[in-house]
């Protein structure tokens, strides 16, 4: 995306040969073709930076080989030494501790939705609580207000305590759950992309929901 954003150069390359043929109409051909070889030219590098520099991801296109299961499926994708690390250890971790396919986990991570995926869990009420921008803690809040009160309880935590794009402990704490509070800490590990530690936490087997501080929440005006 970020290197597609520099295809405008191509277009100048066009007007810069456009001239030149309005100039000399002679000069036609060789025009047309010293556009095509700098914009072939052109294109080859943006694609080449953009596999060495992939957007979000912490290593270039050539060193993800390592073939990793994840997903429900446990569907195979090439990522590098470390985010193959990372996926293994935290699914080992996960599973070792009860966790199950299409188990509820509410990411606060604001940048890692792949993490749930890869557990082969279920993020309730949306894909992704992205974090980190104008509106993100409200967009959170009503995402989460869809969610009934017994999945939110029932659902396990993937939090970043020492990220600054996290979302807040308080959004939960809304609907009467403390992540400091009853959960078990199954594993702590370093972001693959260097965004702090992950830590994911177990909720205890049996909690009493307090619905009425739950449903309460949902009726609250939403925050910024």
């Amino acid at each position: 995306w970020v290197r597609a954003a520099d295809a405008y150069v191509i277009w100048i390359i066009a007007a810069v040969a456009l001239a030149s043929v309005l100039a000399d109409e002679d000069s036609f051909v060789q025009s047309v073709a010293a556009t095509g070889a700098v914009v072939v030219a052109l294109a080859s590098v943006m694609i080449a930076i953009g596999c060495e520099e992939p957007y979000r991801q912490p290593a270039p296109l050539r060193l993800q080989l390592d073939a990793t299961q994840l997903g429900p499926r446990e569907a195979v994708l090439a990522l590098d030494e470390t985010g193959a690390a990372y996926v293994a250890t935290l699914r080992d971790a996960a599973y070792r501790k009860g966790f199950v396919v299409r188990t509820p986990i509410i990411d606060l991570t604001g940048r890692h939705p792949g993490s749930v995926f890869a557990l082969g869990g279920d993020a309730p009420g949306t894909a992704w609580l992205i974090s980190g921008y104008p509106g993100s803690l409200a967009l959170a809040e009503a995402n989460l207000n869809r969610v009934p009160c017994a999945t939110l309880a029932a659902s396990w935590l993937l939090v970043t305590p020492d990220g600054k794009m996290s979302l807040p402990d308080t959004l939960l704490t809304l609907y009467g759950l403390d992540p400091a509070v009853g959960y078990e800490e199954v594993i702590r590990i370093v972001s693959p992309t260097g965004f702090g530690t992950h830590a994911l936490l177990k909720p205890p087997r049996e909690r009493q929901v307090d619905v009425a501080t739950c449903e309460a929440a949902r009726k609250t005006p939403q925050r910024g």
